[in-house]
C-alpha cells in the first residue's frame, strides 16, 4: 500500500512537469514538511493551488451581496459581528472580495468575520491555513486601532484578545506581527523578513505540521523569528477582525480567499 501511494504521488508529480514547463510559474513540493503530501503552488504569486491532504476547504469570497451588511449568510459557515458604524460588504471587483471597515465617527467599534464558533480547523491534524488579504490603507493611529487575520477559538465577545488566536496583525505601534495567542499566553514574532504595503495583496500561510514549531509565511517567505509552539488544545475557525479604539481612527481589511488543508485524524 505504501509503495502504491508513493507511486501515485510520483505519477502526479510527473504529470505536473509539462504544466510547470509551459506556465513557467507553477511548481510543486513533494513531501510537504515531511508529511508525505504533495503541494502545488504558483511560484510567482505564492498562491497554493491544492494539496493532496484528506481534507481540503476553500472559499473565494464570492457569495456576499455587494450591498449586504448582514451578520448571517444563509447556506454558508460565515457570520459577522458589527458594532457602531462598522460595516462589511462584497466589493464590486471581479473576482470579488470582502471588506471589513470601521468608521472614523461613532467612537470605538469593530467588525468581525468568522464561522459563528463552528470550529473546523484542527491544528493537531497538521492543518495548513492560507489567506489572501490586504489593508487598503495602513492605519496611523497609535492607539491599538488595526486589523487581525488568521485563526481563532470561540469568540469571547467584545475583544479578540480574550480568545485564542494565531495569525497576522497590524497596527501603527507594533507594525506587522505574527501572533500566537493562547488566551493567557502569547508569543509575538516580528515579521522582519517581509513588510506589508498599503492596498497590495499578499498571501499569508500558517503551518501546523509541527506543533512545537508553528511556521508562518508571507508571499512564500518564512517570517517567524524563532520557534512558535502551539499549546492550545481547542479547534479553530477562520477569523478576520478590524477595530477602531477611538473616534477619528479607522481600519479596513480586504479578504480575497480562505483555504486550508489537513489530515483526517
Amino acid at each position: 500500500m505504501k509503495r502504491t501511494a508513493a507511486f501515485m504521488l510520483l505519477v502526479l508529480a510527473l504529470l505536473a512537469l509539462p504544466i510547470m514547463a509551459w506556465a513557467g510559474a507553477a511548481a510543486s513540493k513533494y513531501n510537504w514538511q515531511n508529511t508525505g503530501h504533495l503541494m502545488f503552488y504558483d511560484g510567482s504569486t505564492y498562491e497554493t493551488h491544492f494539496g493532496t491532504f484528506p481534507i481540503a476547504w476553500g472559499d473565494d469570497m464570492e457569495g456576499l451581496s455587494a450591498t449586504s451588511n448582514s451578520t448571517t449568510f444563509t447556506g454558508t459557515l460565515w457570520a459577522a459581528v458589527l458594532t457602531q458604524h462598522a460595516k462589511m460588504a462584497r466589493l464590486a471587483a471581479d473576482p470579488g472580495y470582502w471588506e471589513l471597515d470601521t468608521s472614523t465617527t461613532g467612537g470605538a467599534q469593530n467588525a468581525l468575520l468568522y464561522w459563528g464558533d463552528e470550529k473546523r480547523v484542527y491544528p493537531d491534524m497538521g492543518a495548513v491555513y492560507e489567506v489572501r488579504a490586504k489593508m487598503p490603507a495602513l492605519t496611523t493611529a497609535v492607539n491599538g486601532t488595526g486589523a487581525w487575520w488568521g485563526l481563532g477559538g470561540s469568540w469571547a465577545g467584545g475583544s479578540i484578545t480574550a480568545s485564542a488566536f494565531v495569525g497576522f496583525t497590524y497596527n501603527a505601534t507594533d507594525g506587522l506581527k505574527f501572533r500566537n495567542w493562547n488566551s493567557t499566553d502569547q508569543l509575538n514574532s516580528t515579521v522582519s523578513a517581509a513588510s506589508i504595503t498599503a492596498d497590495t495583496w499578499a498571501i499569508f500561510r500558517t503551518d501546523f505540521t509541527d506543533l512545537s514549531n508553528v511556521r508562518a509565511f508571507m508571499n512564500g517567505v518564512e517570517v517567524t523569528d524563532g520557534a512558535q509552539s502551539w499549546s492550545y488544545t481547542g479547534d479553530l475557525q477562520p477569523t478576520f477582525y478590524v477595530n477602531a479604539t477611538t473616534t477619528g481612527s479607522s481600519a479596513k481589511l480586504d479578504v480575497d480567499y480562505v483555504r486550508f488543508w489537513q489530515n483526517r485524524e
